[in-house]
């Protein structure tokens, strides 16, 4: 191999106008000289604008935490929909209602009830902390033991304490929707139970869906401290390594502050527009880190490689800012976009709840890419000698001191040593790039292929932690009370047009017992049991006939049975004069947020649906199945239905912008088929360890956002490898020279964005919340595929094997550069090359 003759700085030739280029590259490249020219002009100013954006957000960044929800709505067109508009109208007083239950519990199996004086001063304490609450909204209703008891209504009451009398449960009627007025009752709720005395044999605890929600959001909260510490720390000791300058890590740290600081005040700004959804922060600091910290590594890794391989003069420390905004900028740009418009893809699904990650996500990249592509440079420009001071240890004279330039002769030595440039001459060797290809193929198909029988849950205990206290009240209150008391399913009719059917009716009390009959023989799996339904045909267990309502309704019939009949009676119906559609509350005993409940909702609307009722023309009611958990069924239903629809515009944004941004045809193909082998891997592979191996199954949002994520991901790598490689081929190297050359100069900084991206989502994974870490999962697997096999191997080859139709049918340069810039000709004069090796 003959040594290189040329003394020119190899990688400054980058800034020369070069041959090829077209007129879309001559328009972007005028562009960017603006974009240079505003930049010097303008350094100052655009400092200041972004740090006074800092100081005004970070004001109100840290209340998007407290602002989140997570309340499910079924999508339009679903039947959850058609349901929950349904309840609200046929049902205004109990529209948007939700409880908090304290359930107490006697310690002790000796003798004595929880019925006593402790739980007596306790309920009516409790009761005047609820109702001393300064909004009157809250609460609606207050049921225990002693209030009914009260009522007269001993028989109530009575169903509130368990069977053996050692435990029993107070309900607090709420308004459901998550705001921060309802925020703070619970707080004055929860203050009251901690502060009040304790009975050394009595414990108290709490539960209940907003309850829940708090749980959820102040773990979400501690953990996303711990692990963005930790993970911001690996990641900027990887960066420091890389770059070499402890003054340049001054830089990400400064656009991480800002971009976090800025995307969350927007993204609290926009949670009260719509609902913000609970595990969105998590994931914006997940991607804030991850992408912030990479694209920082893509642009200083260029200034400094530019600055390293040119004189120390103030010209030349300007120009390495313009070629770095004008090539690893480049690579922002495209692969930020492309990411950002994945994430908006999202909004294709038509759920809200994801609406929200969507436009959060949009949110934080867009902040991303700016403040690198703007405050970056502008920073570089005002400060040129101190962010060019070398060395890890800068207070040292000799840490400072630049390295000296090296030789073309010594260049080419060092890049001979390097393992990236052994290996990319195996990747562009024929004899070696062919094994490697089918055996990374091969290793991927079998995933790919068990990808097929992908499936998801509604499984809300992958997202509920057990540690949560709510959660553990769910599992400790099991063997006395039904756990739907939290969740209460509701099905009800509504009389079909043109139908003069009345509830109130012989007729409609039958079919009632009928379909309540229905619903427990298909739930005997479930662990539905008769003392879990309440209707007015169907009470405590016990069928009652239209007859016997008729007694017990007259007013002239007394007595504790018949005045708690009519009590209930009154809060199953929507109109007490003129009735026309009534509940059936069912208060499952498994738990609500538990697996069984995707199989037990599709049984259930399997019944409504069939013949018997809804499927039968000429039954004279339309019967409805409501429940938050329907909703969230039905949304993730909806969500995968169109979810071939935001793959299908996906694909056609990447094949788009990246056929733009480089003028090829063959380029965007290739692209979408490697992203289709990491998507294909990654959800093989997920389903592999959740579906088979952990036996846990997939919770139905990680999927989701990780394709976005992947595709961004994706083009991300992919275009800093191609962008480098069209550099070295528009100066003339040939088509196996470039991809050697490209992938020396990228093969550690693509290697170390994807360790720091890793590490950043990694964070997800020591998440108490298994669909979090799912997502970590997921997302860790999708970066380190794509780094080391799909980039690192795959990509190459392809490269090597496509030649010219990689940038056709844009003209390239003619090939007459090897590696080091020697002249070439087809005969090898300046390389030993053998045949498989010379460029056609």
């Amino acid at each position: 191999m003959s040594t290189p003759t040329s003394t020119e700085p190899l990688l400054t030739k980058s800034q020369q106008t070069s041959s090829g280029s077209t007129c879309g590259s001559k328009l972007v490249q005028r562009l960017s000289d603006v974009y240079f020219k505003v930049l010097m002009k303008c350094r100052y100013i655009i400092i200041v604008l972004w740090v006074v954006g800092l100081a005004v957000s970070i004001v109100w960044a840290p209340k998007l935490l407290s602002a989140t929800k997570l309340d499910f709505k079924a999508p339009k067109g679903t039947l959850g929909y058609t349901a929950y508009q349904k309840y609200n109208e046929l049902f205004p007083e109990f529209a948007g209602m939700t409880v908090i239950l304290v359930y107490m519990t006697k310690i002790d199996a000796g003798p004595g009830t929880i019925i006593c004086n402790y739980t007596q001063n306790f309920t009516y304490s409790l009761y005047d902390r609820v109702y001393a609450f300064e909004n009157p909204n809250y609460p609606r209703d207050y049921q225990s033991y002693y209030t009914f008891y009260d009522m007269g209504l001993g028989i109530i009451g009575d169903g509130l304490v368990s069977t053996d009398q050692h435990s029993t449960i107070i309900s607090i009627v709420t308004p459901s929707e998550q705001t921060s007025e309802g925020n703070d009752f619970i707080d004055w709720i929860l203050s009251f139970l901690d502060e009040y005395p304790k009975d050394v044999n009595i414990t108290i605890q709490r539960t209940g869906q907003n309850v829940l929600m708090a749980d959820f959001l102040e773990q979400a909260e501690k953990e996303i401290i711990i692990s963005d510490c930790i993970s911001i720390s690996i990641a900027l000791v990887v960066l420091l390594l890389m770059l070499r300058s402890i003054v340049l890590i001054i830089l990400p740290l400064v656009n991480l502050a800002i971009t976090m600081s800025l995307s969350f005040a927007v993204v609290y700004a926009i949670a009260k527009q719509i609902d913000v959804a609970g595990y969105v922060p998590a994931i914006m600091m997940a991607l804030i880190v991850a992408m912030s910290i990479d694209y920082s590594l893509f642009l200083l890794r260029r200034y400094r490689e530019e600055i390293l391989n040119s004189e120390d003069s103030p010209e030349m420390r300007n120009l390495a800012v313009k070629v770095m905004l004008d090539t690893a900028g480049k690579v922002v740009f495209i692969s930020g976009t492309t990411l950002t418009l994945t994430f908006l893809g999202i909004l294709l699904l038509g759920l809200e709840i994801l609406t929200s990650l969507s436009l959060a996500a949009a949110v934080c990249l867009t902040f991303a890419i700016s403040i690198n592509l703007n405050l970056t440079p502008a920073l570089l420009l005002a400060f040129p000698k101190f962010f060019s001071i070398n060395g890890l240890l800068p207070c040292k004279e000799s840490c400072r001191a630049r390295p000296k330039m090296l030789s073309p002769e010594e260049k080419a030595a060092e890049q001979q040593r390097s393992i990236w440039f052994k290996l990319s001459i195996l990747l562009t060797t024929p004899k070696s790039a062919i094994p490697i290809l089918v055996i990374s193929i091969v290793f991927l198909i079998p995933f790919i292929a068990l990808s097929t029988q992908f499936s998801y849950t509604t499984d809300g205990t992958l997202v509920f932690s057990d540690s949560l206290p709510s959660m553990k009240t769910v599992h400790d209150m099991e063997e006395d009370f039904p756990p739907g008391m939290l969740y209460p399913f509701h099905i009800f009719p509504e009389q079909k047009e043109n139908s003069s059917a009345n509830i109130n009716t012989p007729e409609f009390f039958s079919l009632s017992q009928q379909l309540i009959s229905d619903i427990l023989n298909v739930s005997t799996s479930y662990r539905v049991l008769p003392t879990g339904i309440q209707g007015i045909a169907f009470l405590s267990g016990i069928p009652i006939d239209y007859v016997t309502s008729q007694y017990l309704l007259d007013p002239s019939t007394t007595g504790e049975y018949a005045d708690a009949y009519k009590y209930i009676f009154g809060t199953l119906i929507n109109d007490y004069n003129t009735p026309t559609s009534s509940l059936i509350n069912v208060m499952v005993s498994f738990n609500p947020n538990g697996p069984e409940t995707d199989r037990w909702i599709s049984d259930i609307r399997d019944i409504l649906e069939g013949p018997k009722y809804n499927g039968n023309t000429s039954h004279p009611y339309e019967w409805y199945f409501d429940n938050v958990l329907v909703a969230q069924y039905d949304a993730a239903s909806a969500v995968f239905e169109n979810f071939p629809i935001m793959v299908g515009v996906t694909c056609a944004v990447v094949i788009l912008l990246a056929a733009l941004a480089f003028q090829s045809v063959f380029l965007p193909i290739r692209m979408v088929f490697t992203l289709g082998l990491t998507v294909g891997w990654v959800y093989g592979f997920a389903t592999l360890v959740y579906g088979y191996i952990l036996d846990k199954g997939l919770h139905w949002f990680p999927p989701l956002i990780v394709f976005s994520v992947i595709v961004g991901l994706g083009v991300d790598y992919d275009v800093f490898l191609f962008s480098r490689v069209t550099e070295f081929r528009k100066m003339g190297f040939t088509v196996t020279a470039s991809i050697r050359n490209g992938y020396y100069f990228t093969g550690s900084v693509i290697t170390g964005a994807g360790f720091i991206m890793a590490v950043a989502f990694s964070g997800l994974l020591v998440s108490r919340q298994t669909a979090l870490q799912q997502l970590g999962f997921f997302l860790c697997l999708a970066v380190l595929l794509d780094t080391f096999i799909i980039r690192g191997l795959i990509v190459p080859v392809l490269l090597y094997f496509s030649r010219k139709f990689n940038w056709w049918p844009s003209p390239m340069a003619p090939e007459t550069k090897d590696e080091w810039g020697n002249i070439w000709t087809p005969a090898g004069n300046s390389l030993e090359l053998d045949s498989t090796q010379k460029t056609p």
